[in-house]
């Protein structure tokens, strides 16, 4: 038997936060949390439950976004948004456990039930932004199926997580293609393209190249952005049917 053991871990002295009292919950740094067995004491410790254990905790029938029912089975978080802080569904919290009882989502208050306080979520390991190192995502770390689609958050990808080799400066907004027809009854010199459009920005970048039908070489001479709607395009010669402008629109990465 190994005896550098100090204890099973599961009664914790730890430091919480000021009016913490026997039977409040409490979290301690970003992750780790229980209910307190003593007081905050004059140095500011208290001892944690930290779990498995259950406990009647007050908890709050809302989601981050407004009330929502709590029912037998949910994820519970500690959310530091409330004021004072405390229990709810509000997955942008901390997890903390599990309810063991209902609650309505009408009223919109605190209601005292059975709550499993545990460190382990099972069956989600979703990895969310705030779990992701900034550079920490690079080319040699993406193996052919690491990291399974379900395992992402939506939105859980940002620009800011990329490393600094990867990260583009640019990414692509609009991208298509349009044939170029001549306005009845003569050709014309200018096209607009307006599908898709919605929301282009003046400072976007056009690139566009494209396919001569007729006999006379043309190209593209004009591409101006008119903002939120559409890009006209003008040429060098008059556009004819069969003619193809080709584009991509770029945005500064933010």
């Amino acid at each position: 038997m190994a005896k550098n053991k100090i204890q099973d871990g599961k009664l914790l002295n730890l430091p919480v936060i000021a009016g913490t009292v026997s039977g409040m919950g409490a979290v301690v740094g970003s992750y780790l949390h229980g209910v307190a067995q003593t007081d905050r004491d004059a140095a500011g410790y208290a001892v944690l439950d930290c779990g498995p254990a259950v406990y009647d905790l007050p908890v709050y029938p809302y989601d981050g976004s407004g009330a929502s029912a709590v029912t037998v089975g949910d994820a519970l978080y500690w959310d530091t948004a409330l004021t004072p802080d405390n229990l709810d569904k509000n997955a942008a919290g901390i997890f903390f456990g599990f309810a063991l009882e209902a609650i309505a989502a009408s009223p919109l208050a605190l209601s005292t039930i059975n709550v499993m306080v545990m460190h382990v979520q099972p069956g989600v390991g979703a990895v969310t932004a705030g779990d992701i190192g900034s550079g920490a995502v690079t080319a040699d770390k993406i193996g052919a199926l690491a990291v399974e689609t379900a395992k992402i958050n939506t939105a859980a990808v940002t620009l800011a997580k990329l490393a600094t080799g990867i990260t583009p400066s640019h990414v692509v907004k609009y991208a298509g293609k349009t044939a170029a027809l001549p306005a009845s009854p003569s050709a014309q010199a200018t096209i607009a393209v307006t599908a898709g459009m919605s929301g282009i920005l003046d400072t976007d970048i056009v690139v566009a190249s494209m396919a001569v039908n007729g006999a006379t070489v043309k190209y593209i001479t004009k591409a101006v952005i008119v903002t939120g709607t559409s890009i006209t395009f003008t040429g060098s010669a008059n556009f004819v049917t069969g003619d193809i402008i080709q584009y991509v629109v770029y945005r500064a990465a933010a």
